[in-house]
């Protein structure tokens, strides 16, 4: 069943021709309508009451709707503003995230180096002897059979010669 683009796609294709729409625009006069829809030739009386109840009803769902798209609106607004907010603050986390990662990754990486680098107090010969050492190396520090330092004698001071008498209980 094969249909026509614009409004004629809604009736049938036996209605829905060229010839049937109006060549200004694609919109249906009310008499075409009629000719398309079953029972649209057939005409019906309501009561004034029954006109405006159904007024009222259609004027109260397209408040309730109007009401609807409102709160859809600023529900939508909210949560954009929320998302944006969240996005701030997830942006600010992650780099306070990245700074503390790279410190400790340059923390992880000198500690590796201390521990695993180079040592500073290894000679880079290894065991070898150096030339112009001695072949036997003394022990450092004091050696027996040495003199030590002794005492400084303070020769800038005056001398002075006394000569003290112990008494006899002492002597003996």
């Amino acid at each position: 069943m094969a249909q026509s683009a614009g409004i004629g796609s809604f009736y049938p294709d036996a209605m829905a021709s060229e010839t049937f729409l109006a060549k200004d625009s694609d919109v249906p006069t009310l008499a075409q309508q009629a000719a398309c829809t079953p029972f649209g030739g057939q005409m019906i009386s309501i009561s004034k009451q029954e006109y405006i109840q159904l007024k009222w009803d259609a004027n109260y769902w397209r408040t309730q709707f109007h009401k609807l798209v409102l709160h859809r609106d600023r529900d939508v607004q909210r949560l954009k503003d929320e998302m944006e907010q969240r996005d701030k603050c997830t942006a600010q986390v992650l780099s306070d995230l990245k700074g503390t990662l790279e410190k400790a990754q340059a923390r992880i990486g000198d500690l590796q180096k201390r521990l695993f680098g180079q040592k500073s107090e290894k000679s880079k010969g290894g065991n070898e002897k150096r030339m112009g050492e001695p072949a036997t190396k003394r022990p450092r520090g004091h050696q027996r059979g040495r003199p030590g330092h002794g005492r400084a004698m303070a020769t800038r001071l005056p001398t002075v010669v006394e000569t003290v008498d112990l008494p006899e209980v002492e002597k003996s």
